[in-house]
């Protein structure tokens, strides 16, 4: 059995060949600690560029009530946010973003179920938050990678939370504000595994990498051969419903993208190795592959 871990909580052994081995256990770690790791992306709101803000969306009001001070937040218009990553909380403002608009409960949707819409629940999860799938606001180039990332979040009686599709979804949207004075509690009963409970003003809608680079024919997910078309038949659509009653509702909503810099100083060598075409230029109308910016990186109109 693994030994209790010393100071500094590490106890390494080595095995055959002197190849050190870690065991690790779920125990409580200091918040100051948690995001410590050998390779570490810049945070936006730590550089330059976190002074220029996109274009404002029409999510710019969702976010208004965010008075802080630039050097703590990404601007207060900016309802994007740039991950370098598979999720959307690592080496991002997303949680602070959230944390200083007390947002508790997150309805996630976007692309793909199976990677970053995933890993971004998972992380949700660990920090805290109740989540809230999109069945059919999510879409895999898979079908069966799609229904598996369905399933396990029902494992376990919603060891990541739950689902629920976009019909039940815009249902409680539509019957409920998040502007009032009453932050009530609201249940959608056809969630899966459990009913989900919401608290209005306490819930953001995160819609997850619907950008050119991943949907386009011509764009980073078809350069890999994945059929991009699939992700626009259903689960755009379902999403596109899904933000507008958001939006009726003034539900707070955030876009998160896959977007580096464009010297690529904030992605991974390992990254880079397994996806030799980002920064390339696959065809000149999207620009450089998952580049902040380009072309390619544009939202879906959504």
């Amino acid at each position: 059995p693994a030994h209790p871990l010393s100071r500094p909580h590490l106890r390494w052994k080595h095995l055959g060949f002197g190849v050190p081995s870690l065991h690790a256990r779920a125990r409580p770690y200091p918040p100051a600690r948690r995001h410590a790791t050998a390779w570490r992306a810049p945070c936006p709101s730590r550089t330059p560029q976190a002074s220029q803000a996109r274009p404002p969306r029409q999510e710019e009001a969702t976010l208004r009530s965010l008075h802080v001070s630039r050097a703590r937040l990404v601007p207060v218009s900016r309802a994007v946010i740039d991950k370098p990553g598979k999720g959307s909380f690592f080496a991002t403002d997303l949680e602070h973003v959230l944390r200083t608009r007390g947002v508790q409960r997150l309805v996630l949707g976007g692309i793909t179920t199976d990677v970053c819409v995933h890993t971004t629940m998972r992380e949700a999860n660990d920090l805290g938050y109740e989540c809230l799938l999109l069945e059919d606001g999510t879409g895999a180039t898979d079908e069966g990678n799609h229904a598996s990332a369905i399933k396990m979040v029902h494992m376990q009686n919603g060891v990541f939370g739950a689902t629920a599709t976009c019909a039940d979804v815009c249902a409680f949207l539509d019957a409920n504000r998040f502007d009032g004075a009453e932050n009530r509690d609201a249940i959608i009963p056809n969630a899966k595994p459990f009913p989900f409970t919401i608290r209005a003003k306490k819930t953001a809608i995160v819609m997850v990498d619907w950008q050119l680079d991943f949907t386009s024919p011509k764009g980073f997910g078809a350069a890999l051969g994945n059929d991009c078309e699939v992700l626009r038949e259903e689960a755009l659509p379902n999403a596109v419903k899904i933000l507008e009653a958001g939006r009726e509702a003034k539900c707070a909503i955030v876009h998160t993208l896959e977007a580096h810099k464009a010297d690529l100083s904030d992605c991974p060598p390992s990254k880079i190795r397994r996806c030799d075409k980002i920064g390339q230029t696959v065809d000149a109308k999207m620009g450089r592959i998952l580049v902040r910016n380009e072309p390619g990186n544009s939202i879906e109109p959504l």
